[in-house]
């Protein structure tokens, strides 16, 4: 017997649409929580904690922005692109017609996706 129904979501896409979630809806330790460790670090030096603090810790201290959760509303699937030469990184692009509107590069770490912030976020 074949399952009927939509192809299950890949998993860098998930862990992308985690991050978007938890960014739109301005929840920052569950934000924190879909990022790679050295963006955990990067963001935790950057609110002058210590490199080890807690997810809770950074998203008590992070701030969202209202207008960063506008800019997300996402209309269109997200589409995966391999990077080449690194099997354990992804982008996800997402397009409004034929312009890009979010571009995310997503690093396995584990079993998991993780977000990897760009230098100087």
């Amino acid at each position: 017997m074949t399952a009927c129904g939509p192809p299950p979501e890949d998993p860098a896409v998930t862990a992308y649409q985690r991050y978007n979630g938890a960014l739109r809806s301005g929840q920052g330790q569950a934000l924190v929580e879909t990022l790679t460790a050295e963006s955990r670090q990067a963001l935790a030096r950057q609110l002058e904690l210590p490199p080890e603090a807690s997810a809770e810790q950074i998203g008590e201290r992070l701030l969202i922005r209202p207008d960063w959760r506008q800019e997300l509303v996402i209309t269109e699937k997200p589409a995966l692109e391999p990077v080449e030469g690194s099997p354990d990184t992804q982008r996800v692009i997402v397009r409004a017609g034929d312009r890009v509107i979010h571009d995310v590069t997503l690093r396995k770490e584990g079993e998991a996706w993780k977000v990897a912030l760009p230098e100087g976020r």
